[in-house]
């Protein structure tokens, strides 16, 4: 036989037996359809909020460490706290960046070089009257610079919105005075004006089925940063600042800081040999946090894809292994027709294959679909909140992210027809077939 051959009996299999055929791809299909709505939606709300709040298009993530002090009666050691935050820098690929505050102000701004927020920039430099400091600030900062205050909790979404609006009219490409000093804003950073998460809820959509997975975006706040072209006073801090390659590493640099601090009453009950209470955040947004959250969500999915998938395999294996033990009278007619064992084994692994495909097709399908008809009918929330939650530019939200879980899906899915034939192929041998018959 050749190759087309397998195919256009395989094929011919599927034809004869629509009905039966119908019910496997349909059921399969459902099964993980369901999966790839979950896994098209998570990765797509991810993906979404971490764009927004990774300023960096490489994946960079800039974060600060400081020794708090205020908690050591004098026990601490800032000098050996310090060291110890290089160290675990460079233990996690960090970069250390040169960083002060901005001298002659009430406010608390750091001072960097444009070329670390590079990305964040949206008014040319070019434009920063002569006099004026450049700076990248978030919806609240500028919020209160501004004197513009949070919507009432009563306000509609597009009241949220306008809000958000306002401060990007009357701050983008604007100088600001405050604290005594004048500011020029070149771009805006994430920030929450009101809210601390993308939970549908500030809305008023309360029983929203995403609010479950936006409630675990975390908007955070950013610092100030004043843009440093070498004419800025700057004052040196005690603050440590490093740039990390990507977010699992300032993730896991950040985790580590917080769970190797020793308290006073940990210290004095011999639990630690000194005092340490150090504190690493990220300096734009807070990526690490929903990072953090999603890998929980990741975790609680891997259950129930695993728990789904198990019970897809089961039910498509069942059928298959029916399909062939019906088919007793079709094989036989292959074995009287000159086909030998193994070119029946090849025809029933092209059938089975087939219906695979084909539910594994409808799968997609029927995921995608449920994704975008979800997608449609939440698109002005998401833009609302995305502009609310991280004073984003008012764009349109789409939820639709890949993930390497639908690979393994359709991956089940071929692998079933296979597994189900080699523990089938007595039923091929042309001896069984002829004593099943007598």
């Amino acid at each position: 036989m050749q190759f087309f051959d397998y195919l256009r009996l395989g094929w011919a299999n599927i034809a004869l037996h629509k009905k039966r055929a119908l019910i496997v791809v349909v059921i399969a299909g459902v099964l993980f359809g369901v999966l790839m709505v979950g896994s098209l939606l998570i990765r797509g709300i991810e993906n979404a909020a971490l764009g927004e709040v990774l300023y960096s298009k490489d994946g960079k993530v800039m974060v600060r460490t400081v020794a708090q002090q205020n908690f050591c009666e004098d026990e601490c050691d800032i000098v050996m706290d310090k060291a110890e935050i290089r160290r675990t820098i460079a233990e996690y690929g960090g970069e250390e960046i040169s960083v002060g505050t901005l001298a002659g102000t009430m406010n608390m701004i750091y001072v960097v070089t444009p070329d670390l927020v590079q990305d964040m920039i949206e008014i040319s430099l070019d434009k920063v009257p002569d006099g004026v400091i450049p700076v990248l600030a978030s919806t609240s900062t500028l919020a209160n610079w501004l004197m513009i205050p949070t919507p009432d909790k009563r306000a509609s979404g597009e009241g949220w919105v306008r809000g958000v609006e306002r401060i990007r009219a009357e701050s983008l490409g604007k100088v600001i005075e405050s604290g005594g000093q004048k500011y020029f804003v070149v771009g805006i950073l994430p920030g929450g004006f009101g809210v601390s998460s993308l939970s549908f809820e500030v809305l008023k959509d309360y029983k929203n089925p995403l609010n479950m997975l936006l409630d675990s975006v975390t908007t955070g706040g950013s610092e100030t940063l004043a843009l440093n072209g070498g004419e800025l006073e700057v004052q040196s801090t005690d603050e440590v600042w490093a740039m990390f390659p990507d977010l699992p590493k300032a993730q896991e640099y950040i985790n580590n800081i917080a769970t190797h601090n020793c308290n006073l009453l940990e210290r004095r009950q011999g639990y630690c040999p000194r005092v340490k209470e150090l504190l690493a955040t990220t300096v734009i947004g807070d990526p690490v946090a929903t990072y953090d959250n999603f890998e929980q969500i990741w975790n609680v999915f891997k259950i129930f894809a695993i728990v789904l998938s198990v019970i897809g395999c089961v039910v498509a294996f069942s059928t298959y292994t029916r399909l062939v033990g019906r088919d007793a009278k079709v094989i036989a007619l292959y074995h009287a027709m000159g086909a030998t064992k193994w070119q029946i084994v090849g025809v029933y692994c092209t059938y089975l294959l087939g219906l695979s495909l084909l539910a594994g097709m409808f799968s997609l399908i029927l995921g995608a679909g449920m994704v975008l008809i979800i997608n449609l009918l939440n698109m002005t929330k998401l833009t609302q909140i995305f502009v609310i939650g991280f004073g984003a530019k008012e764009t349109m939200i789409w939820l639709f992210g890949w993930s390497n879980w639908i690979l393994l899906f359709v991956n089940l899915l071929l692998m079933v027809p296979l597994v189900c034939v080699l523990l089938n192929l007595r039923k091929f041998s042309s001896k069984k077939l002829a004593q099943k018959m007598k």
